[in-house]
């Protein structure tokens, strides 16, 4: 039986190096990566922040000093913090450096989330204040 780098008569033979050999791509089974994990991914790693950052806008527009924006913001914010458990618990979710998230990565992921969109609430509110 011939390897497929050996050759029959008169040819010339080839090595193919490893880099280029054909890759058999891994089986896709895993909860990490199926769309809804990847869905689930985007949201908490983009479109989430990017909503709750258009509702900290609508608080700096809104007259008065609670708005809908309030509750839309603050919507988006638990949304984040929820998806991102879904992520780990239910998605196999990774972290950064891609390593298995635990529940204390969601926790620290959380106290963050909550803190620094507590700040951007804050100035929103502000820059209301002073802007009216």
């Amino acid at each position: 039986m011939m390897s497929r780098n050996s050759t029959t008569r008169g040819q010339r033979q080839t090595q193919v190096p490893p880099s280029q050999e054909p890759q058999m791509l891994p089986e896709s089974g895993k909860p990490s990566e199926t769309a809804s994990g990847c869905l689930l991914r985007f949201y908490w790693m983009f479109v989430g922040h990017a909503a709750a950052f258009f509702a900290a806008y609508g608080i700096v527009q809104a007259e008065g000093m609670v708005s809908a924006s309030d509750v839309l913001f603050w919507l988006f914010v638990a949304s984040l913090v929820l998806v991102r458990y879904a992520d780990i618990r239910r998605f196999d979710g990774r972290t950064a450096e891609g390593r298995p998230a635990t529940i204390r990565d969601g926790h620290r992921f959380a106290l963050q989330v909550l803190g620094a969109f507590a700040i951007v609430w804050a100035a929103s509110h502000g820059l209301n204040y002073f802007l009216r």
